[in-house]
């Protein structure tokens, strides 16, 4: 099995399990991110990118987050970000 395949299993394994999550860092250019999306859209899940900047105020974090909470607890949808 592929390192591709290994990480792709982890990554669906763990947001598909009962208030499962999965921390994935990794060096940007990996296809990591990709891997994540293709995971979300296995178990049916949005995926929100926050990106921070050396610009980006904490407003802007608390923004990002209103969004991901209304979508999880208000439309009850499963997401990752």
């Amino acid at each position: 099995m592929t390192e591709i395949n290994k990480m792709l299993m982890k990554i669906t394994r763990g947001i598909s399990t009962y208030h499962g999550n999965v921390v994935v860092i990794a060096l940007k250019g990996s296809g990591v991110s990709t891997l994540q999306k293709l995971a979300c859209f296995s178990q049916n899940y949005q995926s929100i990118e926050v990106r921070m900047n050396k610009d980006s105020v904490r407003s802007d974090w608390l923004l990002d987050f209103k969004k991901i909470v209304s979508i999880a607890g208000v439309e009850d949808k499963g997401v990752v970000y």
